[in-house]
């Protein structure tokens, strides 16, 4: 174990020499974990991925979230626009600039999937709710069938079983 790091493109990155492993280097940069023989060839992996973690970037996107009160079949839809500018150095997260302003990590997109969507028009939101919203109504009624038509068969074959002898 070993308490060195390295800066690149201004960003400074923890290196670990991994003993196990004939005494490679080892660092992370966002989600890209490298290795290298020499602390040279380990400089220029690390050079390449915090080049490609400081870009400047714009992505757009649309963020839909639904949540549910509880006791309540009332469904809550809260939308936030905003761009994606990167990817955080040490911990993969998305950088995200809100339309309002406001800045912030992603934690759910590290490994790609959530809610969020290309940016979406007024349009796409209001179907998409429609169609979220018929869903989950779909569901609870396939929850009340189930429900009203289930049946313990192993307790009501000990019962019959039971009312035979």
């Amino acid at each position: 174990m070993s308490d060195l790091s390295m800066t690149k493109n201004g960003i400074e990155v923890p290196v670990h020499v991994n003993t196990v492993f004939e005494g490679r280097f080892e660092a992370t940069v966002g989600n890209d974990r490298l290795t290298a023989a020499t602390w040279p060839e380990l400089e220029k992996l690390v050079d390449k991925a915090t080049k490609k973690v400081t870009q400047k970037i714009d992505v757009p996107f649309t963020s839909v979230e639904f949540s549910q009160r509880f006791g309540s079949n009332e469904t809550k839809t809260t939308v936030r626009h905003g761009s994606a500018t990167g990817l955080h150095s040490s911990n993969g997260h998305v950088l995200a600039r809100w339309d309002n302003g406001e800045k912030g990590q992603l934690t759910g997109c590290r490994d790609g999937g959530s809610t969020h969507f290309k940016r979406l028009s007024d349009q796409e939101i209001n179907e998409y709710a429609r169609l979220y919203r018929a869903a989950q109504a779909a569901k609870q009624l396939v929850d009340e069938w189930e429900t009203a038509h289930k049946i313990d068969l192993k307790a009501t074959v000990i019962k019959e079983l039971n009312n035979g002898s």
